[in-house]
């Protein structure tokens, strides 16, 4: 079995519009503005949704475990800078955490 992710998406995030429209997208390159944005990402495109979250070489910007307003059940928040990575799964009504990596 092999697993594909689409091309990589780049994508900024600011404190005023931190959510990123997931949609059928497998693999985020992400940059915060200088002021460490709490992401909100949108719903998965079906149960099984593979999503890769890289952090952009550049400003952080923050994974938030809540549920109820972010979409996201994490170990705890997560703060991604350098080239951290964030491997996620969608349940049907989060995303959930498979792994993540602190690269910097």
């Amino acid at each position: 079995m092999l697993l594909s992710l689409a091309p990589r998406k780049s994508v900024q995030v600011t404190k005023s519009n931190p959510t990123i429209t997931v949609g059928n997208n497998s693999y985020l390159s992400v940059r915060g503005d200088g002021n460490n944005p709490k992401v909100i990402l949108t719903r998965g495109k079906e149960n099984g949704h593979i999503l890769l979250i890289e952090s952009a070489l550049g400003l952080p910007f923050t994974m938030v475990d809540n549920v109820p307003k972010h979409r996201t059940e994490l170990s705890g928040n997560i703060t991604m800078k350098g080239a951290s990575t964030l491997l996620l799964v969608w349940s049907g009504t989060r995303w959930v955490q498979i792994s993540y990596a602190k690269n910097f």
